[in-house]
C-alpha cells in the first residue's frame, strides 16, 4: 500500500493549502498512509516553524489533528516536519526535536554556497567559473553528511536536489575527485542513520527523474541501505501522491524490492 512521506501544508511558508485539503487528495489517490511535513527553519527568533499560519508546535499540532479527525479508520496520518538543516544549527535542532514529539523527522539541505539555486543567474555563474559548482556540491555534501551523522532523521530527502534548479550544470558527484568521496561518504552515512527518500518533485518535465537519483539509490543500496521511502513534496494540492508509482518502480530498478510501509519508517525510529 502506498505512502507518502513529504507533504506541505499552509504551515509551511512556501505553501497555502489547508491540511484538509492534503488528506481529501490523498484518499482521492488511494494511498494507505500520509505523513504532514511542514517547515521548521531557522529564523531571528531561533529554531521552529516560521509560517504565520503556524509559529509553534502546538498549532501545527492542533491544525493536523483537526482535520485528521474526519479521517480516522480510512487513512493513516502522521505529525512530521521537514528541518532545514546546517551543522552551525546543530544543537539549536536537537534542541526543537527533542522537546516536541514527531512521527516522521526529514532532514534537508536547502542551499549550496556559493551557488544560489533560486537566482536566475546561477546558470550564467556556473559557465563562467565551473569551479563554483565545485564548491557548492562539496559543501552541500559535507552538510548532508553531518545531517545523516547526527542522528535525528528518520529521512533524509532529496539528495539530488540542486539538481531541480541547475539540470545538467554540476560536476558529476560520481566522478568528480572533489566531489565523488564527500557524496559517497554522505550516502554511506544515510544509509548507516537515516533512509533515503525517492523525492518526486526530482521528476523532469519530460517525467523522467534527474539522470543521478537512480545512481545514488543504487549506491544506498549497495551500502547496506534500508528500503527507500517516497515523497511528493507536494506545495499544492495536485501533487499530493502524484508519481508514486514512478517512485516504487524506481526503487525496483535500484535493487530493492519496494518502498518502506509507514508501519516500518515509524517503528524503525533512530534515535
Amino acid at each position: 500500500m502506498s505512502s507518502d512521506f513529504h507533504t506541505h501544508t499552509h504551515c509551511s511558508p512556501d505553501s497555502s493549502t489547508p491540511v484538509a485539503k492534503v488528506l481529501e487528495v490523498a484518499l482521492q489517490r488511494g494511498l494507505h498512509a500520509i505523513a504532514i511535513t511542514d517547515h521548521a527553519e531557522i529564523d531571528p527568533t531561533g529554531f521552529g516553524f516560521v509560517s504565520p499560519h503556524c509559529r509553534s508546535y502546538e498549532a501545527y499540532r492542533q491544525a493536523v489533528l483537526e482535520a485528521a479527525a474526519a479521517y480516522e479508520g480510512r487513512l493513516k496520518i502522521l505529525l512530521g516536519v521537514e528541518v532545514g538543516y546546517r551543522m552551525e544549527y546543530n544543537a539549536l535542532v536537537r534542541r526543537f526535536l527533542g522537546a516536541h514529539e514527531f512521527d516522521v523527522v526529514i532532514g534537508s539541505i536547502h542551499d549550496s554556497p556559493p551557488v544560489d539555486w533560486w537566482d536566475p543567474r546561477s546558470g550564467e555563474l556556473l559557465k563562467r567559473d565551473p569551479e563554483k559548482g565545485v564548491q557548492a556540491l562539496a559543501w552541500y555534501f559535507t552538510e548532508l553528511l553531518g545531517a545523516a551523522r547526527s542522528g535525528m532523521f528518520d529521512i533524509i530527502a532529496h539528495i539530488d536536489v540542486y539538481e531541480r534548479y541547475l539540470p545538467g550544470m554540476w560536476p558529476d558527484p560520481f566522478s568528480h575527485p572533489t566531489v565523488a568521496p564527500l557524496a559517497r561518504k554522505a550516502v554511506q552515512a544515510i544509509a548507516e542513520h537515516s533512509r533515503m527518500e525517492i523525492n518526486l518533485a526530482m521528476l523532469n518535465r519530460d517525467g523522467h527523474f534527474a539522470w543521478s537519483s537512480l545512481r545514488f539509490l543504487e549506491m544506498y543500496r549497495e551500502m547496506g541501505g534500508r528500503p527507500p521511502v517516497v515523497g511528493s513534496d507536494a506545495h499544492r494540492p495536485s501533487w499530493v501522491g502524484l508519481n508514486i508509482k514512478e517512485g516504487e518502480e524506481l526503487a525496483r530498478k535500484a535493487g530493492f524490492r519496494g518502498t518502506a510501509p509507514w508501519e516500518e519508517v515509524v517503528s524503525g525510529k533512530r534515535k
